[in-house]
Parts: structure tokens; sequence; C-alpha cells
């Protein structure tokens, strides 16, 4: 086996009313369909970078491959005997006791505790906190904890890093510094790596591979494996890349296509251009282009903008090219 795959994934949740109700009646309830029939592949021993919307699903897949939650449908597949650890932004670490000893205790090296505690001393090493060994997690800053954090997945030996916004709390500086300690980690210490972002230049930087999640599940994967590190956001392959990935971030989504529908027409509503949610009795020829695009999700920003400012003279036009921007702002 050469990847993590997982086969026609769905997901759901389901969510109940707090009113209180009288015995014998039914509790309103609502059902969340999160990830509907997702199928994704994670080269092993690559590092894949997943990017998309607020509540696409990124987080609930990194706890189906975390074995936290288990799919309504579908497979998971992954290597035999493998394990999996999850980073999270505010990582999990054990505040009573010191840097080392809570890399000791998750280590999955040594068989007595003094062996584990010798073996910790590597891995506290190897994410740059030797000299604060002693210290408690209290007395460390964010950048500092990540650290810790990330120490303590790699001691657990877990084949499968799984990483949530794991530098999203952290300033420009050290985000950066972290950055570049995880690729010096990865290539002295081969994982297959998770890891999920909302900054695109991020997922450029770090990842081998990309995979642009949408709230319909469906995605839209970007090969880097042929691009050496370290990196550069303005050297030409990437700044090449930047562009198509941008776009799929705002493109063939229901979300999109919904949430440009909604602004438009409250829009026009509001300025008592038309009446109520139906076809606006202004700009019918935009309108009859515009709707089949928004049912079949696929406008794009680039579309609206540009055909917008193509029909200047047309109040409407103008009103969606700010709309447009609005939203995307």
């Amino acid at each position: 086996m050469d990847a993590v795959a997982l086969q026609h994934i769905k997901k759901s949740y389901t969510s109940y009313s707090s009113e209180i109700v009288l015995t014998g009646q039914t509790r309103q309830s609502r059902t969340r369909q999160v990830l509907r029939d997702l199928s994704v592949c994670f080269p092993i021993g690559q590092l894949t970078v997943i990017v998309g919307r607020s509540g696409c699903g990124k987080s609930t897949l990194l706890k189906l491959l975390a074995g936290k939650e288990q799919p309504d449908a579908g497979q998971i597949e992954m290597p035999q005997g493998w394990h999996s650890a999850l980073l999270s932004p505010d990582p999990y670490v054990i505040t009573w006791t010191n840097v080392q000893r809570n890399v000791a205790m998750a280590c999955g090296v040594g068989k007595t505790p003094e062996e584990r505690y010798e073996k910790a001393a590597d891995f506290v090493r190897l994410v740059g906190l030797q000299d604060f060994a002693d210290l408690t997690p209290a007395e460390l800053s964010t950048g500092m904890k990540q650290r810790l954090g990330l120490a303590r997945v790699l001691a657990s030996q877990a084949q499968l890093l799984l990483m949530d916004e794991p530098f999203a709390s952290l300033d420009f500086l050290t985000r950066g510094e972290l950055q570049s300690q995880l690729l010096a980690i990865q290539k002295k210490l081969p994982r297959t790596i998770v890891l999920v972002t909302h900054q695109l230049e991020e997922a450029l930087l770090l990842g081998q591979k990309i995979v642009v999640m949408h709230p319909d599940s469906t995605i839209r994967e970007f090969d880097l494996s042929a691009l050496p590190y370290p990196r550069d956001v303005e050297q030409p392959a990437l700044r090449a890349l930047k562009e198509p990935c941008h776009v799929e971030l705002y493109t063939d989504s229901k979300y999109v296509a919904d949430a440009v529908m909604k602004r438009w027409v409250y829009a026009w509503r509001a300025k008592g251009w038309i009446k109520s949610d139906k076809k606006p009795a202004l700009n019918v020829d935009l309108w009859e282009q515009l709707l089949p695009l928004l049912q079949t999700h696929e406008v794009t920003w680039h579309w609206v903008k540009g055909h917008a400012e193509n029909e200047k003279n047309n109040r409407c036009d103008r009103l969606a090219v700010a709309q447009s921007q609005k939203f995307r702002g």
C-alpha cells in the first residue's frame, strides 16, 4: 500500500434542541451533512496540505483519520499496524511536569521510564527546546508550547501525523521558524503528514501535495512533489500554481453560488428594484445568463467581476461588482 486512502466517506452530525419538552414529546433535531461521498488519498512518506473554506469538513476528516470518530459510510485504508497522532492549535500537554518529562510520557520508545526519559531528550533537541527542558508548560511561550506538542507527537512514534492548523495562533516570525523546523524534521524522520491550514501560501511552502476541499466534498489536487525545499512563494513555479489554487478555492461550490444569489437578491430588494425573491424585473438579460451558472455551480468570482465590468452603464452590474468584492473581503 502506497497511500492512506479514504473511499466514499460520508459523515453527518445531528444536533438537538435545548428546549425543555414534556414526556412523550420528540425533541426537535437537525442533521447536518459534513462529508458527502469523499474520496481522497494521502501518499505515504509525503506532506499533504488540505485547504478549504471553514465548515467544509477538514477537521472532521482529521478526526476520522485519528480514529476519534467513525464515518457513517465508506472505508478508511492505511497500512496494517499504523497509528496516528493529532496536533491541534492548542496542543495537549501535561501541565504539572516539565518539558522533557512531558515528551517522555508520550514516548513510544524504551521499555523503562528511565529509557523513555533519555530518549525524550532527542525529541526535545529535535524541536529546539533543549535549553528549556526543565520548564513547565505554563512557563513557555505559545510558540514553545507548540514545539512541545510537536515533540510529543513525534515521540509517540505514530506513522501518520495529523496537524489541524498547528501554526494558526503564532506570529509571523515564529510561524516561519516552525514551518522550516517541520520540513527539517520531515527530512530527518520521514512520516506521512496531513496538515490543515487556511493559509494558501503556507500550503505552497510546505505541501508536496495540496488538496482543495469544497463544502460539497468535491476536491481538486495539485502535485508539488517535484518542487524542492526550501521554497519561496515568489519563485515562478509557485506563482504559477498560486493562481489556479486561489481560483479553485472560490469556484464551483454550491456555497459560493448560493451566497452570490442571496446577496444580490437581498441588495436588489433593499434598493426597491425587486419586490420578492423571484427573478428581478430589472436587467433580465443578465439574470437569465447568471441563473444557469448559479444552478450548475459554475460561477466564479472572476466571471462575476469581469462580466459586470463589461456593462459599466448598468446599475445592477455595478452593484454586482460591489457585492462580489464585499463578499470576498
